[in-house]
């Protein structure tokens, strides 16, 4: 996707926690924006060892660390507009790939695909970026996300999530930060951004914030040990707040469509909200 318009650089410490040394780690199994450097893995030896331990150490913080949900689900779920029978299916598909998340990674690239093609009419310009043909310093590409930007606000947050990518790797990291905080207020499920999220904090030395933004926004790892423990709690708070999102659209679409009466309508329920 879009790694192959720019590619992001996690700097940890490997040593400790006190001193930069520029390594990738993967903090999810999603490898979209984070992979292993080619120059450290084949290098083997004393340096992978040292990268190695880095991450593990990194991974043990955000297992101990507890996420921040609480007060997200209530940034979420504001200014919720009526829906259209197009948004409504694509928070309908939304919701049953966030499900099937708790046991599988097959359906990350799915997700990804569907935050890009939310909207049909500019996903084509998204795709285009992707194959890697792009102007000199990405001008060309930084003018079109503003674009997409300036039509779709908050209605579609894959442009803002691709130019904060964009504005990270030209050094302009306080608003690409804006920018990506937007999008997990939107969607706090998005893994991507969330990966994004903590590169930039681990960039500034803030490693708590980290720590505590790795727990809540990167999807965990499976892990078959402890029965994907993590990773089922990850999937139940996210699609509980993209439920709470749903319903208040649809409230608010009843109330649009027949303001007069009053409805009680479950996520559930197909064609409630006509």
């Amino acid at each position: 996707m879009m790694a192959t318009l720019v590619s992001l650089t996690l700097v940890l410490p490997v040593d400790s926690f006190s001193g930069y040394s520029s390594k990738v780690v993967p903090l999810s199994p999603v490898n979209h924006f984070f992979h292993y450097p080619f120059h450290l893995a084949a290098s083997g030896g004393e340096e992978m060892e040292k990268f190695e331990n880095a991450r593990q150490e990194f991974e043990k913080l955000i297992v101990s660390s507890k996420p921040l949900h609480s007060s997200m689900t209530q940034i979420s779920t504001q200014n919720v507009k009526p829906l259209t029978a197009s948004t409504k299916r694509f928070m309908e598909l939304e919701l049953n790939l966030l499900k099937q998340l708790e046991e599988s990674d097959d359906v990350v690239d799915p997700l990804v695909e569907l935050w890009t093609a939310e909207r049909a009419d500019a996903s084509k310009d998204l795709r285009q970026m992707e194959l890697g043909n792009c102007s000199p310093g990405l001008v060309r590409e930084e003018a079109q996300l503003r674009a997409m930007i300036e039509q779709y606000g908050t209605e579609w947050v894959e442009p803002m999530n691709r130019l904060a990518v964009l504005l990270f790797t030209k050094g302009r990291l306080m608003e690409a930060m804006d920018l990506i905080r937007n999008v997990l207020q939107v969607k706090p499920w998005h893994f991507e951004a969330g990966q994004l999220l903590v590169v930039m904090l681990l960039r500034m030395g803030d490693y708590n914030s980290a720590v505590k933004a790795a727990r809540t926004y990167t999807l965990p790892n499976l892990n078959e040990s402890t029965k994907n423990r993590r990773r089922k709690r990850w999937v139940k708070d996210n699609v509980k707040i993209a439920q709470d999102i749903f319903r208040d659209a649809v409230e608010a679409t009843n109330t649009v469509l027949h303001p007069d009466v009053t409805y009680e309508c479950s996520v559930d329920e197909p064609y409630c909200w006509q």
